[in-house]
């Protein structure tokens, strides 16, 4: 079963031999890839894994007595610090790969960025940084050389594990660059890292002169082929430059903050539209309780009408409103003396007590006992200044008007 593509898997970028960058898309249902150009990695528009060229890597491969992958990082970080490649123990510029392993060893190959990683692939699109020879279907016990820019690039494989992969140090094939190929075939094979090659591949444009220096100098079949379709490896790598990684950092931190803004103005777009729906609500009720009142508006007035005419008719009926009555309650809170009254009349339904008092403070004390007067309740009373005649004696005249309805 096919191992499933992340997403920034779909589109490999790679630089094999060419002045140009290939963007490989691999998007699900096609059955062929679809393969851009661009002049610049930079350039490129979505997110994308990049094989590293080999200019941009370091290759080390040992048998650690070992088959422990975390022991064998830390023997080949030992070695590579001790070679003065290891700048730092960052765990994202060094990857560490089993190749092959025994029941008392193990073949581990470390690949390590170069410090002066180029400015060129230091873009925030580049999600993943894989080495090139990872990327690529090789063939089983070979050699492959290539023109990296001004220089040859060379991949050595152990079954089709690419265990080996450089640059060199020639640009042309002449005696030493064959001297230092063939070094570098023998050290490999002293450290039991490669079996017997068997052949030779050249990927680009080689003169037949070249070809049969090559093979002569290293008594291998030699041929040219194309440069295979990139693959993604099956064990990603966990290479990525510091600077890429700050990279990513501010995106994730960008994108946190957009979150934010569009969760605040998601509540508050919330917020306005249960607003304006709580508003239409209530102009709806009010339009229901308006609707209600006009209904009941007969209803209410007839109501009122017949409440009006049962009050009229309690004041016709009510003892307590007859004149004599209040003439009685009236008279029954005058003094022995000092004050007597002249006259009690209704006239509009009001009462109007009128008297004649020694002072005026005996017509306010009668007017303040009118007021408290259980009987005389249905009545609100007030008196105004009385009148002072030229003997002294105050006229006084104590208003009562019907709490309730107002009768003749």
């Amino acid at each position: 079963m096919a191992r499933k593509l992340e997403r920034a898997q779909v589109n490999l970028l790679r630089k094999i031999g060419s002045e140009d960058w290939e963007l490989w898309n691999f998007a699900t249902g096609r059955a062929t890839p679809v393969v851009k150009r661009f002049t610049r990695a930079e350039d490129v528009p979505i997110r994308v894994t990049v094989a590293l060229p080999l200019q941009q890597t370091l290759c080390l491969v040992q048998w650690i007595p070992t088959t422990d992958l975390q022991v064998a990082r830390d023997v080949l970080q030992l070695n590579l610090e001790q070679r003065g490649l290891l700048a730092s123990a960052s765990q994202t510029d060094l990857s560490v790969r089993m190749i092959e392993k025994s029941d008392s060893e193990g073949l581990f190959r470390a690949v390590l960025l170069r410090s002066d990683f180029p400015s060129e692939l230091t873009f925030v699109q580049a999600e993943r940084f894989e080495p090139l020879a990872d990327t690529l279907v090789l063939g089983t016990n070979r050699i492959y050389l290539w023109r990296e820019d001004d220089r040859f690039a060379v991949i050595i494989t152990r079954g089709i594990q690419p265990v080996f992969f450089q640059r060199l140090s020639r640009a042309e094939i002449d005696p030493p660059f064959l001297a230092e190929l063939h070094c570098l075939r023998l050290q490999l094979a002293a450290q039991r890292v490669i079996t017997d090659l068997q052949a030779a591949i050249l990927w680009g444009a080689f003169s037949y002169d070249e070809i049969n220096l090559i093979g002569k100098r290293m008594n291998l079949p030699v041929t040219g082929e194309i440069v295979p379709k990139p693959i993604f490896p099956a064990t990603p790598s966990n290479l990525l430059p510091l600077a890429v990684a700050s990279l990513h950092a501010k995106r994730r931190r960008q994108r946190q903050v957009r979150r934010v803004i569009g969760a605040l103005v998601g509540v508050y777009a919330a917020a306005v539209l249960a607003f304006m729906g709580f508003i239409w609500w209530q102009r709806n009720q009010a339009e229901v309780l308006r609707k209600e009142l006009r209904e009941q508006a007969p209803t209410v007035a007839a109501i009122q009408s017949a409440a009006d005419q049962w009050r009229n008719l309690q004041w016709a009926v009510d003892p307590r409103v007859y004149p004599v009555e209040l003439l009685h309650q009236v008279a029954a809170l005058l003094p022995p003396q000092g004050l007597r009254l002249t006259a009690l009349e209704l006239d509009q339904g009001k009462v109007f007590v009128r008297g004649e008092a020694a002072g005026a403070p005996a017509a306010f004390k009668l007017a303040e006992d009118i007021k408290a007067n259980a009987e005389l309740q249905l009545f609100n009373w007030q008196m105004r200044s009385p009148s002072l005649r030229p003997d002294g004696r105050a006229e006084f005249v104590i208003e009562g008007s019907p709490k309730l309805a107002k009768t003749n």
